[in-house]
């Protein structure tokens, strides 16, 4: 795969489609009030420095969803079902063992992994489908 196969387009789209995931998952409404509790934030806490917080998510989705292009097109994957094999093997095999090491190695309640490795392959899924179907 070289440098001109890949759709930036796509890569833009499925970042953002992330970052609006991630701003439903983590809302007071859904898991935001339970994040918090578990990693010990008020609301306020949450508030300061959200801007800087929010680049520097952008850019780190931003780089792993270019990756993740790279990693679909070499996959050959063309189909919501190969999506969906792709991503839970790559989230049995490394997002969901990697949230859990950092609950256990943190010490941090059962509900963070819950929460974030919930997020975590949502958020996968929903990226590769995206620059498949893009």
């Amino acid at each position: 795969m070289s440098f001109a196969d890949i759709n930036f387009v796509a890569i833009l789209v499925a970042t953002i489609a992330q970052m609006a995931i991630g701003f439903v998952w983590y809302s007071p409404g859904v898991f935001g009030s339970a994040w918090m509790k578990h990693v010990g934030l008020t609301q306020k806490d949450a508030e300061n420095g959200a801007g800087s917080a929010m680049l520097q998510g952008v850019a780190s989705t931003l780089i792993a969803t270019y990756f993740l292009a790279v990693l679909v097109g070499a996959l050959g994957l063309s189909t919501p079902k190969e999506v969906f094999c792709a991503t839970l093997v790559l989230s049995l095999s490394t997002l969901i063992p990697l949230e859990l090491n950092n609950v256990i190695w943190g010490r941090g309640p059962i509900g963070l992994f819950y929460i974030n490795a919930g997020h975590a392959v949502v958020s996968l899924f929903a990226a590769a489908l995206v620059l498949v179907m893009w």
